[in-house]
């Protein structure tokens, strides 16, 4: 080998090993100064996209466990207040059942009434005081909420509150249906129209949770368009609730011809006119005695259709002679609320005010259902968090240890790559000798 002074190739490799050992060396300075293996995309483009991942689920739980702690936090609000409502309920209760007693007298029951009707107003303003975060809880319009429970979309859990002022408990504002008409009839009417429910004769009460009470009792359901009960609907229009019709055939057996008189029935499953129609066949026509053809019975003869799309359906087929009488439930117009200013009016009290308390006791288990579900899902969502916050950990994080190994590694490399630059360096200076 020869000697060269212009290229000092030991010195060069030194050189070259010694910056690499420096790098290295600035690596592992930085990941035990920061405690991160991964500082920067460079350092683990894999492993820092998968980190980045975990750590939004980590951080989405860590929010969905604050987010059920506050729904904790809600659902004891209302529960705390609907305690206090079942209280006033209960002394309601019995002060309807001392009103019920002979033993008193007008003036007690006024006395009685005064503070029934306190109470009432104490249900309402508690209704209205109870909040969570500026939001009314017991006043019907927290409905349709959710929670979010994850980390991700679509994981939230439903709470609905209903409406819990003297309203809702059907002990205000209550519309009664009054003056059942079944063509003098008694008793109950059974009509063969459609699901062929029974009605029964009774004070119906249009309450303001959207039932339809009988005698204390739910039995059906309302909207503003119809009634419906024991699944038959009847039409709100004009204060009629349904119209009957009547059907005269002329012969026993499958109607094939006859006469069916549709009673005032401006209200009877829709628009369908009164009057009298015509059977010839499947023909229904306008008038007894003939004329324009204005709509079809079905082959099977249970269905009745018109040419504006209205139906009349049956159970069965028509045979022989059937009928169907006019029912006719009117409202009086007249709402009513908790009354013990007399003997009736506090015996129906106590059935109402039952039903309230009844009403109000399903809410109150549907929260403390709620409410062990949530504890449940914090501590769910307490474990994934931090089951994943680990496996982030083990992504992204420095291990101490194994750095500070390979820190020492690169330290005593560095010390031996300048001692070996200097020999290097020295070595070229044996030239000056042969210049003598």
């Amino acid at each position: 080998m020869g000697l060269q002074i212009n290229t000092n190739v030991q010195a060069l490799n030194a050189y070259r090993n010694l910056t690499g050992t420096q790098g290295a060396m600035s690596l592992s300075l930085e990941r035990l100064s920061s405690g991160l293996r991964i500082n920067r995309a460079a350092d683990d483009a894999a492993g820092l996209a998968i980190s980045e991942k975990l750590r939004s689920q980590v951080n989405g739980l860590n929010q969905a466990q604050a987010n059920a702690q506050d729904g904790v936090s809600l659902i004891q609000t209302a529960e705390g207040a609907l305690n206090e409502v079942h209280s006033i309920l209960q002394r309601m209760r019995s002060l309807a059942v001392q009103s019920a007693s002979d033993t008193n007298t007008d003036a007690d029951r006024a006395a009685i009434q005064k503070e029934v009707s306190a109470l009432v107003k104490e249900i309402d303003s508690t209704a209205v005081r109870t909040q969570f975060n500026g939001m009314n809880l017991l006043d019907g319009s927290f409905e349709a909420k959710s929670l979010q429970i994850g980390a991700n979309q679509a994981q939230g859990m439903g709470v609905s509150i209903a409406d819990l002022s003297t309203k809702g408990l059907n002990l205000t504002e209550r519309t009664e249906l009054t003056g059942l008409d079944t063509d003098g009839a008694t008793g109950s009417v059974t009509l063969t129209a459609a699901s062929g429910a029974s009605l029964t004769e009774g004070k119906y009460v249009l309450g303001s949770n959207k039932q339809v009470l009988l005698n204390g009792d739910a039995v059906g359901t309302y909207t503003d368009a119809k009634i419906t009960i024991n699944g038959q609907n009847f039409s709100a229009a004009s204060g009629q609730l349904m119209e009957g019709l009547a059907f005269d055939a002329s012969s026993a057996g499958t109607v094939t011809t006859g006469t069916m008189t549709v009673k005032n029935a401006a209200t009877f499953r829709g628009q369908v006119d009164a009057g009298s129609y015509a059977l010839s066949g499947t023909d229904v026509k306008s008038a007894a005695s003939g004329g324009a053809i204005v709509g079809k019975l079905s082959s099977d003869g249970k269905t009745v259709t018109f040419k504006d799309g209205t139906s009349i359906n049956f159970t069965a087929a028509l045979t022989g002679t059937a009928s169907f009488d006019v029912v006719t439930v009117a409202t009086t117009g007249q709402t009513y609320s908790v009354d013990l200013s007399s003997k009736q009016g506090a015996t129906d009290a106590i059935k109402m005010i039952d039903g309230a308390i009844g009403r109000l006791s399903d809410q109150r288990a549907d929260l403390g259902a709620l409410q062990n579900r949530l504890t449940h899902t914090i501590a769910n969502l307490g474990v994934s968090a931090e089951n994943l916050a680990a496996s982030e950990s083990r992504i992204r994080d420095t291990d101490m240890a194994k750095e500070m190994t390979a820190f020492t590694r690169s330290q005593i490399l560095q010390q031996a790559g300048v001692s070996m630059l200097a020999q290097a360096n020295q070595s070229s200076q044996s030239v000056l000798k042969l210049l003598g």
